[in-house]
């Protein structure tokens, strides 16, 4: 799977300071600050990615 480009988060909006961006790599998906591109970026692996997206549902937002 290659890199793919960076993508901002549905959830955020204009009035948002800070939002999340994620992109699929080879080993799983990235995931960043929006705002500031130098801090660390947290990698999960696809099996971790997919039980959080399993787990997660919009009644949780």
């Amino acid at each position: 799977m290659p890199t793919s480009p960076w993508v901002v988060s549905s959830y955020c909006n204009e009035e948002e300071s800070a939002c999340l961006e994620a992109r699929t790599v080879p080993h799983g998906v990235e995931v960043r600050d929006s705002t500031d591109h130098g801090r660390p970026r947290i990698a999960f692996g696809v099996g971790a990615w997919t039980a959080f997206l399993e787990g997660y549902s919009i009644t949780d937002a």
